[in-house]
């Protein structure tokens, strides 16, 4: 697929992305369309769903972009998520079971939930970008510059198959789950 831009959302109702193929590679654009609604990139495949575009968010208002899926598939976003204003912030959720890596340099300043699944950043968010693990994975061979919580969530730095890291954030709060 190449060449274009893909409208998610128009003004509060959100759009979902449903993915369901056996891998690919896109240059096209996501834009987040909606004011408030946010949007849904969610990889159903069985490959891997890279974008790699930075995103647009000309939808004026703070919304959500959810990135998930359930199945052995992963997805990938090589470009930046952002903000569509200073006042009119992105956040991300991370849901479903699936792997969703972020291989950009982040500007978004909402907060970023690792709610199921696994996140990984390899490329960075920005500071001021608040990171919360409840259920899901968190980790990547990238930075995290915005502090990090948890309770009941997974830290994983670096590659865990080749390239185990070193979690140095600026400030975080993490629970285990009692045992």
């Amino acid at each position: 697929m190449a060449n274009g831009t893909i409208d998610l959302g128009s003004a509060a109702v959100p759009a979902v992305l449903i993915y369901t193929g056996a891998g690919e590679t896109t240059d096209r654009v996501i834009n987040l369309a909606g004011t408030t609604g946010g949007a849904t990139l969610d990889q159903s495949g069985t490959g891997t769903l890279t974008f790699s575009s930075a995103l647009t968010a000309t939808g004026a208002g703070s919304k959500t972009l959810t990135l998930q899926g359930s199945t052995t598939g992963s997805g990938v976003i090589s470009g930046a998520i952002v903000n569509n204003a200073a006042g009119n912030t992105t956040a991300l959720t991370k849901n479903g079971t699936g792997t969703w890596t972020l291989g950009g340099v982040n500007t978004y300043t909402g907060a970023t939930l690792a709610a199921a699944g696994v996140l990984l950043v390899d490329g960075s968010t920005i500071a001021g970008s608040a990171v919360s693990v409840t259920a899901g994975t968190l980790g990547g061979t990238g930075t995290v510059n915005g502090a990090i919580s948890g309770n009941g969530g997974t830290l994983s730095p670096g590659d865990p198959d080749t390239n185990p890291g070193t979690l140095r954030p600026p400030t975080s709060r993490f629970r285990s789950p009692p045992r």
